[in-house]
């Protein structure tokens, strides 16, 4: 990763549109993760720029993970046959069915955000030993 000073530094919506990714996700980089920012001024008055190599590397890492194959597991089979019909539950209203998939979607991406950001600071991690080796080689 790069720490942002040989980087072109560009505005959140130029980044987010060249990244993939959204704005709301570049804000979270910045208030939880580190990503360095600048304040410039653009058209509208003063706004946030931050070094396109890193959000490009972030946003790698983020985009690497295989997306699930399917947005809900597949049912076990069943153990052992069952003799007689098998009474079924009754549907749920498809206000709650709305909210429950919700709720599952979402926790399904702060699951895969939280690996992103598992293997950021993985990588974060082998570049500080790296750092570490240097300087005692050096010495």
């Amino acid at each position: 990763m790069t720490d942002g000073q040989d980087s072109e530094w560009v505005s959140l919506k130029d980044a987010s549109t060249r990244a993939g990714v959204s704005i709301s996700w570049l804000r979270k980089q910045y208030r939880n993760n580190g990503l360095p920012t600048r304040e410039t001024v653009g058209p509208r008055g003063r706004q946030k720029a931050v070094p396109l190599d890193e959000v490009k590397a972030r946003a790698s890492i983020f985009t690497t993970s295989p997306p699930p194959s399917a947005p809900f597991p597949a049912p076990a089979p069943p153990a052992a046959a069952t003799v007689g019909p098998v009474p079924h539950p009754a549907p749920a209203p498809p206000e709650l069915t709305a909210v429950l998939l919700d709720r599952l979607f979402e926790a399904q991406s702060r699951a895969a955000q939280a690996e992103a950001e598992a293997a950021y600071l993985l990588l974060k991690l082998d570049e500080a030993y790296a750092e570490i080796e240097q300087l005692r080689a050096a010495t």
